[in-house]
């Protein structure tokens, strides 16, 4: 683990940065807040999603499952 790097360039990067350019360039407010909320649920699923995604490949590779409940014999 501590030879693990992180990558220089993520994909939310992109919507972000148009996100900054046209608040800047139009200068609309309305504009800049329907983004800013566009952009806040894309970067929130993105993040569910590789939550997620991670949970899974955990349980595959150890073989369990997730959020199971055994029955308890008491």
């Amino acid at each position: 683990m501590s030879h693990t790097r992180c990558e220089i360039f993520n994909c939310l990067l992109i919507p972000t940065s148009v996100v900054v350019g046209i608040a800047v360039v139009t200068r609309l407010q309305t504009l800049e807040l329907f983004l800013t909320y566009a952009l806040c649920v894309v970067a929130t699923l993105t993040h569910l999603h590789y939550g997620t995604s991670v949970v899974r490949q955990m349980c595959k590779h150890f073989k369990v499952n997730c959020f199971t409940l055994k029955d308890r014999t008491d």
